[in-house]
């Protein structure tokens, strides 16, 4: 018996190069500043109204921006020596696994930063402890669904997939609930409605995820119905947050007329 549950479903370069020279030490050499210090415990996000769903995250890193000046990007918790004092402005925006991995972190697009401003002292730590990250006010998710009002997936002609409104055992309030097994079905092939998703745009889907069974996620082209995987998530007995950028996925699809798609969760039954 095999389930997937995802949850709050919303759709919503930088190449560095050090050059570095040893030199040997002399009584002549300038003495090295001293820096300040910005620790930071945590980003958190708030959601305002019902159209920007759930106020779940995993909110990574923090991108530092001090008097619009990129300092860098910081693993959370972070303390940050910097060769500044006084005050100073800083933006602090949220970052996340792009496609749930490590090796692609990234600003997340539609979150607008922390700002504020924030007194340094050489040789001495400033926390400014755990900060809130909020949506755009422009934002608007071109789909979102929290499934308190059924389960917002449909099951393609070739699943027989049991798609259920669940509360039992739900993130929060509601959760969609996808079950497969030997008597019934042995694969679910669900989507989501028809979504206008242009190549020239950048399009995530984020959303709140369990499962017994791994699953891949892509998207179904409605001019071919031709379908393109793009990623497959591992089982987890716990809730996990992810943010999936398709606009690489999209810009596939570029050479065909259609700009509507459906994004389907696919899921087989271990043998």
């Amino acid at each position: 018996m095999k389930h997937f549950l995802p949850a709050s479903l919303r759709f919503s370069f930088v190449i560095g190069i050090v050059i570095s020279s040893l030199y040997g030490c002399s009584k002549l050499d300038p003495a090295e500043p001293i820096p300040s210090y910005l620790h930071i415990d945590k980003l958190t996000l708030t959601t305002v109204g019902q159209n920007q769903g759930s106020n779940s995250s995993k909110i990574t890193d923090a991108w530092i921006y001090m008097d619009n000046n990129l300092v860098g990007a910081f693993q959370l918790p972070c303390t940050v020596p910097i060769l500044a004092d006084g005050t100073h402005h800083f933006i602090i925006k949220g970052g996340v696994l792009m496609n749930g991995l490590v090796s692609t972190r990234a600003i997340y697009p539609f979150w607008k930063g922390w700002e504020g401003d924030v007194e340094l002292t050489r040789g001495k730590v400033k926390s400014i402890g755990t900060q809130t990250v909020n949506y755009f006010p422009a934002f608007q998710p071109l789909w979102i669904s929290d499934f308190n009002a059924g389960s917002a997936l449909s099951n393609a002609h070739s699943s027989t997939a049991s798609i259920n409104c669940e509360a039992n055992g739900a993130f929060e309030c509601h959760s969609c609930h996808i079950h497969i097994d030997n008597t019934t079905s042995n694969v679910a092939f669900c989507f989501t409605p028809s979504l206008n998703l242009p190549s020239s745009s950048d399009i995530w889907v984020e959303f709140d995820y369990k499962c017994s069974t791994a699953f891949t996620i892509g998207i179904l082209d409605d001019a071919t119905n031709y379908t393109s995987q793009w990623l497959t998530l591992d089982p987890t007995t716990t809730w996990k947050t992810i943010y999936i950028r398709l606009t690489d996925i999209l810009a596939n699809q570029a050479d065909t007329k259609s700009v509507t798609y459906r994004v389907y969760f696919g899921m087989l039954l271990d043998q």
